[in-house]
């Protein structure tokens, strides 16, 4: 195992990966990577999963040197003075150099921003604490010594992926980075913000903040204008990452990575996610000002952030491929949800398996039963397709549509019974779970709700790490099961009409579905070679998609499939099972 030693750690280095997921109630801090939109692109460009823990650096970059030879990659605020010693070679930023066993990376000042990171190839590897390697300093959780690095600290680095395929644009990429020097940041109103005067509120908005020296990574105070309140001390409660708070000094501090879980002062606002990695890179004495948006716009700009970031850098690694070129040939999945109809219905759905590489079964709670979901699972072993299972809701009065009052925890004890069900069955027949695809509103409530997604996550976990989980592309729920080290698979849709936002169109538009075998060909055509789709309303959508879905149940269901599978043959596309590629050993 190579090895990092820091010879000087610059005036704060510390090891960060994407933090601390569901620690709020006992008290522990997130922590992680203050601008992890760096970490999570550094990442992807040197071959490491998102999560991959590396060295964040605060104003003044480290000095340090490894054992044996390994590829590294800056991303961050610039550091135009890194060199590699004793040559004095020049560091680029953004793209991975190799630092050789008798050589030295001295790093030097940072410049138009505050944080770099240095992302080596096989991530650090230093002990993992409450499932992340993150240092939290004021504890003293993560790192080998639960503190900042110091002289002759020693990090172990992990073994590189094998020949990583990774997929970027520079276009999308460039974008990116630019954002890193946004200085005006949209914020979404709190629910203590009536605590404020309306006039406080127009001021808040309008009049520049400047970034206070008195800041760190648990949180950002702002000079400026005083805010005023009529609950500067309140009851505790629940703060996250971004949150605004109002002490009784009115002078705002926005909370950081490493904050409290809770907090006894009014929040105003918070800025929104997309947003805080700039926010983290602003410095002491910069001007910024804040924009008010809604919920529904935030979530639309995390839905564009995500889909931006996925294709600005691709990383196919040791997980489910995206559509990408296997000798030459553009390669895709098809899958389609089945047994939802039962045994009635048992030779259509049977149909659809001369022409899908996937399926997802019911598993009894929305639809479906065992004998339906017992004939579907035989025929598709013989058929040679995925096997994969479609839990939901508790809820066949609604068919899984509605989303239900259930707690996290119940949600997760429900998949975690559904999946057992369904992998009994497939056992009984010879064969194996390779994916999980949640239904309906389950599935459309864990792109919004990160809790949901936790449980779907932990569920899928519990019963096998290994499974691949389908999530819409470019929502959250993907990013979330990614820094849960939970395989994923992006999916699009032949048969579903998109938002401009990426979103599927409610099924109460009467345009909701694409019914005409023809156009759903040419959508899938679309999302399988240009990685793109038209919205209802012309607009154009990104998607990068392992998989394409085609419903059983929509009209024409048959032909449909027919023309995506023939408008895909058509084009060079090859169509293969999800991860066919990457199997297990």
């Amino acid at each position: 195992m190579s090895t990092i030693t820091i010879i000087s750690p610059g005036q704060l280095a510390s090891v960060q990966d994407l933090g601390r997921k569901m620690q709020g109630s006992i008290g522990v801090s997130m922590s992680g990577a203050a601008d992890a939109m760096s970490l999570r692109l550094g990442n992807r460009l040197i071959g490491n999963h998102d999560d991959a823990a590396a060295l964040e650096m605060t104003f003044t970059g480290a000095s340090l040197r490894c054992d044996e030879t390994v590829r590294i990659i800056l991303t961050g605020a610039p550091a135009p003075q890194a060199r590699i010693m004793p040559m004095g070679t020049p560091v680029p930023m953004w793209r991975p150099f190799t630092l050789d066993a008798s050589a030295e990376l001295h790093i030097g000042p940072l410049t138009s921003g505050v944080r770099t990171y240095m992302c080596p190839a096989g991530g650090i590897t230093t002990p993992t604490v409450l499932g992340s390697r993150s240092t939290h300093i004021a504890t003293g959780l993560g790192s080998t010594t639960g503190a900042a690095c110091a002289p002759g600290d020693h990090l172990p680095i992990g073994s590189p992926a094998t020949n990583p395929s990774i997929e970027t644009s520079s276009k999308h990429l460039l974008a990116l980075i630019r954002e890193l020097n946004r200085r005006t940041f949209r914020v979404v109103r709190s629910p203590h913000a009536t605590t404020f005067s309306g006039e406080i509120w127009s001021q808040f908005i309008e009049k520049e903040w400047e970034i206070s020296r008195h800041s760190d990574r648990i949180g950002t105070r702002l000079d400026g204008l005083h805010l005023s309140n009529f609950a500067a001390n309140m009851r505790t409660d629940g703060a996250c990452i971004g949150a605004i708070q109002v002490p009784p000094n009115g002078q705002p501090i926005v909370l950081g990575v490493d904050s409290a879980p809770t907090g006894g002062y009014p929040i105003i606002a918070s800025v929104i996610a997309a947003d805080m990695s700039a926010f983290a890179q602003r410095r002491p004495n910069e001007g910024i000002h804040f924009e008010e948006i809604t919920i529904q716009q935030a979530q639309h700009v995390a839905r564009q952030h995500e889909q931006q970031l996925d294709h600005a850098v691709s990383l196919h690694a040791d997980a489910a491929h995206h559509a990408t070129s296997l000798n030459g040939v553009t390669s895709i999945d098809l899958n389609a949800d089945m047994a939802e109809r039962g045994m009635a219905h048992i030779k259509e759905d049977v149909a659809l398996l001369d022409h899908v590489t996937s399926i997802n079964v019911a598993c009894g709670q929305h639809a479906g039963d065992e004998p339906t979901a017992r004939a579907i699972i035989q025929r598709a072993l013989q058929q040679h397709c995925a096997i994969g299972a479609h839990p939901s809701y508790p809820d066949r009065t609604h068919f899984g549509r509605k989303q239900l009052d259930m707690s996290p925890a119940a949600i997760e004890e429900c998949i975690h019974k559904q999946l057992l069900w369904l992998m009994r069955i497939v056992a009984d027949e010879g064969g194996s779970l390779r994916h999980v695809k949640p239904h309906g509103a389950l599935y459309h409530s864990a792109h919004t709700d990160s809790n949901i997604a936790t449980a779907i996550g932990s569920a899928v976990h519990r019963v096998n790490p290994r499974l691949i989980l389908i999530g819409g592309a470019g929502s959250r729920a993907l990013a979330h099961w990614r820094a849960m080290r939970l395989r994923v698979a992006s999916e699009g849709f032949a048969d579903r009409a998109y938002e401009p936002d990426g979103t599927l169109r409610a099924r109460t538009h009467h345009d909701a579905l694409i019914t005409t075998p023809s156009i759903a060909g040419k959508q899938a055509a679309s999302i399988a070679c240009g990685g793109e789709v038209r919205a209802h309303d012309g607009s154009r959508v990104v998607l990068t998609c392992e998989t394409i879905c085609i419903h059983s149940d929509t009209p024409n269901a048959l032909a449909i499939a027919r023309a995506v599978r023939s408008s895909l043959l058509a084009r060079g596309v090859h169509i293969t099972p999800i991860q066919c590629s990457h199997e297990s050993a």
